[in-house]
């Protein structure tokens, strides 16, 4: 398992220098800033990645769900998928009500690869704390 982590991470820092503003946005240019091309994603540039996990849509055709989440205070679940290209932020904080949000399913953005669950036993990493997405 260790070395899965060890991959994943390794491809999100080659995907983060790759690509910057593709997993950020856009920003509006600056004075010295070149004009940006329209939006692409990453897996539209890549389309033989054997995996691909963000909380920011990465492909153009995928229109599946980005985690799956555990509300503290009911323990129950929901999946939130995306606004455009990024997370629910909004839908996901409404749904919290206050409480903090645990995530259970990371899901896969490339067909026939595993989503990403935590061990049995383990807890999910924090998306939320007191109903304030952590992002």
């Amino acid at each position: 398992m260790a070395d899965r982590i060890q991959l994943i991470a390794a491809g999100v820092i080659l995907a983060l220098s790759l690509m910057p503003s593709l997993l950020w946005g856009a920003a509006s240019p600056g004075p010295q800033d070149p004009p940006r091309k329209a939006a692409t994603y990453l897996l539209d540039e890549y389309p033989d990645a054997y995996a691909a996990y963000s909380l920011r849509k990465l492909s153009s055709t995928y229109d599946g769900p980005a985690i799956r989440v555990r509300r503290s205070s009911d323990d129950a679940e929901e999946d939130f998928g995306f606004v455009g290209d990024d997370l629910d932020v909004a839908g996901l904080e409404a749904w919290l009500a206050g409480s903090d949000g645990e995530v259970v399913v990371w899901y896969a953005q490339v067909a026939g690869t595993p989503n990403l669950i935590p061990d049995e036993g383990q807890n999910g990493p924090l998306i939320a704390e007191a109903g304030t997405v952590l992002l």
